[in-house]
C-alpha cells in the first residue's frame, strides 16, 4: 500500500489512517549542512543568510511564545535555538500508548500532535571545535 501511496500522494492519508506511532527518535548533529542549506535558501530568496536566520529565529520565537509552557513550546524553543546556532537536536515521540495516526491526519493543530505523540525536543550547541560557522550574536536569550 505504501508503494501505491508513493505513486499517488493523495492515497497517503488513507494508507496511514490505520498506522500507529509507538515510538520515534531523531538525533541530528550538524556538521555544516544547516549552514549550507541556510545559505542556499537565502540565495534563492535574494536575502543575506544572516537576515534569513534572524527572520527564522524570530518566527520560531513568536511561535514559542504563542505555545507557552507546552510540549509544542519546548519543540519551538529547540528549533529556534538550532536555527540560531546549528548544533545537536534530539526530537522524540513517546506516546504513553501507541497513538493512531488516523485521528491526527486531519488535525490542523500542532499542539494536539505534540501532546498525543508525546513529542519532546532538546538542543545542545556544538562544541567550538565542531562548529562550522559563527552565526551573529544576539539571536538567543542571554546572547551578548
Amino acid at each position: 500500500r505504501l508503494a501505491a501511496a508513493a505513486a499517488s500522494p493523495w492515497l497517503l492519508p488513507l494508507t496511514l489512517a490505520g498506522a500507529t506511532v509507538a515510538h520515534g527518535d531523531v538525533r541530528y548533529a550538524d556538521r555544516g549542512l544547516g549552514e549550507r542549506l541556510l545559505h542556499l535558501a537565502a540565495r534563492q530568496r535574494g536575502v543575506s543568510a544572516e537576515d534569513l536566520r534572524r527572520a527564522l529565529v524570530a518566527d520560531l520565537a513568536r511561535r514559542r511564545r504563542a505555545a507557552g509552557a507546552t510540549a509544542l513550546g519546548d519543540l519551538m524553543a529547540a528549533l529556534r535555538d538550532f536555527a540560531a546556532r546549528p548544533g545537536r537536536i534530539h526530537i522524540r515521540a513517546a506516546p504513553g500508548a501507541p497513538a493512531p495516526l488516523g485521528g491526527l491526519l486531519w488535525q490542523p493543530r500542532p499542539d494536539v500532535w505534540t501532546e498525543r505523540l508525546g513529542i519532546t525536543a532538546t538542543y545542545a550547541p556544538q562544541p567550538p571545535e565542531c562548529s562550522p560557522g559563527n552565526p551573529p550574536p544576539g539571536l538567543l536569550p542571554g546572547d551578548p
